[in-house]
């Protein structure tokens, strides 16, 4: 991930939703980046004997999901607008599917680099999407997930929480960040938790360090290694005691087995972190930096 050009907002017309297009609005003007919106209404079932009757139902459920979306469109310009000094290109988009495959194939489609969702801990589409799906969004999605609570303000991302396991490799990587959010000058703190039950394996930020030595990032950057029984938490008080806007996070590579039984420190903070939550792959951080970018 080196730049951000278009941000997608899937919309289920939720208050979660509200506030992500509202928040997506303010990152989309900064980055000067497009917007689009998108609705997704669930798929016709397939029954000869009704076809005529289903097929109205779905043309009646579109018509009025449109209804709804230039509303909802018109309602969070309107709430972001004292803030803006310039309106970004908004596009709204109604699609008939599942929801998972859906929000895939759009950002395949349309190539956006980033999906802003909203959420409110608990409900909403997030639980869809990491709840009964066969295949979520949070391991899945085909660029970086930026998940913002329903109550979190906008703020621009200048101090950034990046949870490391020091395992991954993409972590060396993670200056492509301060490309990505050249324009808010940002700090990043390196955090990682060691599990209190969990013998320690000797990783070290040492090869962090290195990285950024003698460079002029060397004075944005700050590293802490802590130790905690409840390794999500321990994530999130940090970032809310440093004052973070935005934590970061990368997806970890697990059979879908142990994602499912075996529990995720991120959609743990998914669910718990008002924080704003940036969910990358190892291919969004390891991304090389665009020909010719400074910071």
């Amino acid at each position: 991930m080196n730049f951000i050009r278009s941000i997608l907002v899937p919309v289920d017309f939720s208050p979660a939703a509200r506030n992500a297009y509202v928040y997506a609005l303010r990152l989309a003007e900064e980055l000067r980046a497009e917007l689009q919106l998108l609705h997704v209404v669930p798929p016709n079932v397939d029954n000869p004997g009704y076809g005529t009757f289903t097929g109205a139902v779905s043309t009646l459920m579109r018509e009025k999901a449109r209804t709804r979306m230039n509303e909802f469109q018109r309602e969070g310009l309107r709430r972001a607008s004292p803030e803006l000094r310039g309106i970004p290109s908004v596009d709204a988009f109604i699609r008939e599917g599942d929801l998972n495959t859906t929000v895939r194939q759009h950002v395949n489609r349309e190539d956006n680099h980033l999906i802003v969702a909203g959420t409110d801990g608990s409900s909403g589409w997030w639980r869809d999407l990491t709840g009964t799906n066969a295949s979520s969004l949070i391991h899945h999605a085909p660029c970086p997930v930026l998940v913002v609570h329903r109550k979190w303000a906008y703020h621009p991302p200048r101090a950034l929480c990046y949870a490391t396991d020091l395992q991954d490799t993409g972590t060396l990587w993670a200056d492509n960040l301060f490309r990505v959010f050249a324009t808010f000058g940002p700090v990043i703190h390196f955090v990682h938790v060691q599990d209190k039950n969990t013998p320690d394996v000797g990783y070290s930020f040492d090869v962090l360090r290195k990285l950024f030595r003698g460079s002029d990032l060397a004075q944005r950057v700050t590293f802490t290694h802590l130790t905690a029984d409840d390794i999500s938490r321990s994530i999130l008080d940090f970032a809310t005691k440093r004052g973070c806007d935005l934590i970061v996070m990368t997806r970890p590579r697990k059979p879908w087995l142990q994602r499912t039984f075996g529990g995720s420190n991120t959609r743990e903070a998914v669910l718990h972190s008002i924080v704003p939550l940036l969910i990358l792959s190892p291919q969004d951080v390891t991304a090389r930096p665009i020909r010719g970018a400074s910071v």
